[in-house]
């Protein structure tokens, strides 16, 4: 792949591996996830299997959600979501191309400390601009969860549960999910 003639001018065609991302048109690594990051993602990923793929006995269906898709908001900006969900009537037949240039209907982003400050401002503010309509921010640590839907004056928080205030069984729900409870304690490792 070719290396960008100037600073921040950086594109998809750029990646020259997977463990890259394109911020403000710089290549920028992920780095690899700590064990706590992995293992939420994965549980992430698994409370919100019912509704993935299309309909079917047992299930709720309507999405297709994935994780570290590679997804292209902008011409200097491609994404490794930690998450990320496209709803079935908006995207009918998933595509197998890289990058993904459809956006996504909800994007969730796993925090940890090098990425924080990132997730919170920039990429937030960029999800928003390319019209994605749900972003998540999960906190491994604190066990924490913070849901935003889109407004045009930028996402409007809608949730905000940290998961020791929250009853052993009670199940919480959370937009765009919300057809299901979500059990925090099978997310957050203790």
């Amino acid at each position: 792949m070719a290396t960008p003639r100037a600073r921040g001018t950086a594109t998809a065609a750029d990646i020259v591996d997977e463990r890259h991302e394109v911020i403000r048109g710089e290549l920028v690594p992920k780095e690899a996830a700590s064990i706590l990051h992995s293992t939420t993602q994965g549980a992430m990923a698994g409370v919100l299997y019912p509704f993935s793929g299309r309909s079917r006995p047992g299930s709720i269906g309507g999405w297709w959600i994935a994780t570290e898709a590679e997804i292209e908001l902008a011409p200097h900006e491609v994404y490794l979501a930690d998450l990320a969900g496209w709803r079935i009537d908006h995207v009918p037949e998933l595509p197998d191309i890289r990058p993904m240039r459809i956006k996504p209907d909800w994007v969730c982003e796993i925090l940890s400390p090098s990425t924080m400050r990132r997730d919170r401002g920039h990429k937030q503010r960029t999800y928003h601009r390319a019209g994605v309509g749900h972003y998540w921010l999960v906190e491994p640590v604190d066990g924490a969860i913070w849901s935003y839907r889109w407004s045009a004056e930028g996402y409007a928080e809608v949730a905000s549960i940290e998961a020791e205030d929250v009853p052993a069984g009670e199940l919480v729900r959370l937009e765009p999910f919300d057809a299901i409870g979500i059990d925090l304690a099978g997310i957050f490792v203790r």
